[in-house]
């Protein structure tokens, strides 16, 4: 066997092997670039006119942890621009061209998004729709989430561990079936627990449930929108629950409760506490106003207070409020539902968020309803 059959053996054994693991056809050709570094630094390119032949180039960008990742791409002809896993499956796609600019002139787009720790290709090459030549240039950046979240925990069975008290930054990114992320506590006794969820650049939404995975929430999950923190209140019995971050959009969340309170009367008042005392509260709800609905409904509504945030329904068929249901809205309204008993006490108080925690005002006069 010659050493020129053999060479011409190697490179089919070679091109056979490329083929097979990059989604490109046999007559393809395909240029490894080096790493795409996320130093923000341009990084010129070509790709070749040819009637037969595509010419693909592959820049590798290799992402430390996880965090949101922007790509900045310039095109001096009508080149295709990809996004891919490391498995080569398409995140995202489009087209870069003159778009009929003085000639010259190129066309600039930016893909930003929220990426985990992994390798990751940018795709070039010619458009599907004409054969095209034409210089190119590429740069990206990279801004870490800080993030403390364990993947994968995309299901319950994966869950992540947290202990009480503790302060979650977790992300909801691009990659293939991150839309939910689960968390697991452990609760040693029956108590209040008051969940903060911080949402930016997304729609987040929290959901509840016990360990026999009953949603608590009775709801697919209570939204929190970009930029805004909301508080869910819950008394909890002595068990395992799962919380679960979900959205169809990606960012970064804050997933914060608060463990029980301590009984002891020696403690030291805790930092947060004191911040607390020195904030100033929301004014007293006034001009509350009860209207009796259809079958067990009743409609709720007050004056606007400056500055709140929102308000909290509390309602009991007991005058002393034991076993109250709570209620937030961040309207002047509201509308309670499957009212049962006869008789309902019923009291508004407002309230307004600073560094992720609700400071309330005084209880509103309490209303009465006879059904």
């Amino acid at each position: 066997m010659t050493k020129r059959f053999l060479s011409i053996l190697t490179t089919l054994v070679i091109v056979v092997g490329l083929v097979g693991i990059l989604p490109v056809g046999a007559e393809d050709i395909v240029n490894n670039k080096p790493e795409l570094k996320t130093n923000g630094v341009w990084v010129n390119g070509y790709i070749g006119y040819d009637t037969e032949e595509k010419e693909y180039d592959y820049y590798p960008i290799i992402i430390p942890s996880t965090g949101k990742l922007t790509i900045d791409m310039q095109s001096f002809g009508d080149l295709n621009f990809y996004v891919l896993d490391t498995d080569y499956n398409c995140l995202w796609d489009s087209i870069v061209g003159t778009s009929g600019g003085s000639p010259g002139d190129p066309e600039n787009i930016t893909f930003s998004d929220w990426f985990e720790k992994g390798t990751y290709y940018i795709r070039i090459n010619e458009s599907a729709f004409a054969d095209q030549q034409g210089d190119y240039r590429v740069k990206a950046s990279f801004i870490s989430a800080k993030s403390n979240e364990t993947e994968s925990n995309d299901t319950y069975l994966q869950a992540q561990s947290v202990s009480n008290g503790s302060t979650i930054t977790g992300t909801i990114t691009r990659v293939k079936n991150d839309e939910y992320d689960y968390y697991k506590i452990h609760v040693n006794k029956k108590t209040e627990y008051n969940f903060y969820l911080s949402s930016f650049g997304l729609i987040a939404y929290f959901t509840l449930f016990d360990s026999n995975l009953s949603n608590i929430t009775n709801t697919y999950g209570n939204a929190v929108h970009p930029d805004d923190t909301k508080e869910f209140s819950y008394t909890l019995k002595k068990g395992t629950y799962y919380i679960r971050i979900s959205s169809s959009s990606n960012g970064r969340y804050i997933l914060k409760f608060n463990p029980p309170k301590s009984s002891s009367k020696k403690s030291a008042p805790s930092n947060s506490l004191i911040k607390q005392s020195s904030t100033k509260k929301p004014a007293r709800v006034s001009g509350v106003f009860l209207k009796k609905g259809g079958k067990r409904k009743a409609k709720i509504s007050w004056k606007k207070v400056s500055k709140a945030k929102g308000y909290q329904v509390k309602w009991s068929a007991n005058k002393k409020f034991k076993k109250a249901k709570k209620k937030f809205t961040n309207k002047k309204t509201i509308t309670l539902k499957k009212l049962n008993k006869k008789k309902y006490f019923i009291k508004v108080r407002a309230y307004k968020i600073k560094n992720g925690r609700k400071y309330y005002g005084k209880w509103s006069k309490t209303l009465k309803l006879i059904r």
